[in-house]
């Protein structure tokens, strides 16, 4: 296998081996210290048993905000790492190839991408002062009416 492969799956094989070091019984008692909450872990438990192993897939393509989750419950799930390494190295090249066509796509017209996030900051900025001065709107009303 390149190495080059394994360069693009570092990070999942890290939280992979510290999900295997530490166990299961680490994550229920502590997982909170890694953010690892019993909530989520009960949600990425729900994609192991529904989806399987193309979980990682899944997670390292679509649900980006779950992968190190994932990773760690692979490892301490016991799942073979000849397993779990190929279909990580599937999900990160989905993602990889989309986010660099998004890069490509965007260089050509760079100006267009940055007219339209300096529109996006704007707009953005301007409903934040928006709904600030109407919680204060509100407030003060609540304040005279009450007086």
């Amino acid at each position: 296998m390149p190495s080059w492969w394994l360069l693009l799956c570092w990070g999942d094989l890290a939280g992979y081996g510290l999900g295997r070091v530490l166990g299961r019984e680490f994550f229920e008692r502590r997982g909170r210290w890694l953010g690892l909450t019993p909530a989520l872990r009960t949600r990425v438990e729900i994609f192991f048993q529904e989806w399987g192993i193309l979980t990682v897939v899944l997670s390292r393509s679509l649900l980006l905000f779950k992968s190190s989750a994932v990773s760690l419950l692979a490892g301490a799930s016991g799942y073979r790492l000849r397993l779990f390494l190929p279909f990580a190295i599937v999900g990160r090249l989905i993602w990889s190839s989309a986010y660099l066509s998004l890069g490509y796509g965007f260089g050509v017209a760079i100006e267009a991408a940055a007219d339209f996030t300096s529109s996006l900051s704007g707009l953005l900025v301007s409903l934040v002062i928006l709904a600030a001065l109407g919680f204060m709107l509100h407030r003060n009303r609540r304040r005279l009416r009450a007086a």
